[in-house]
């Protein structure tokens, strides 16, 4: 599901669900009801995120493997 993905690769990346929330101007509770898929971000927020987090859509959204996607330089831009 998408929200495992954000929190997954928020993870990695070492940030907090506050520094992600500061970075996309959203609140913390956006971020965590994304990452408990009790919501999903908007097209333009998911782009966002991609951004932020340095992965793509298509890895979020379970499309593809997050790896190959950023190995392949696809950010979804």
């Amino acid at each position: 599901m998408p929200g495992d993905e954000i929190k997954a690769v928020r993870k990695k990346a070492g940030i907090t669900q506050i520094e992600l929330a500061e970075r996309l101007g959203a609140s913390k509770g956006t971020v965590a009801m994304w990452e408990l898929n009790q919501r999903s971000p908007s097209l333009k927020m998911l782009r966002k995120i991609c951004v932020v987090l340095g992965t793509t859509p298509d890895s979020i959204l379970g499309f593809c493997d997050s790896k190959k996607g950023a190995e392949n330089g696809n950010t979804g831009n």
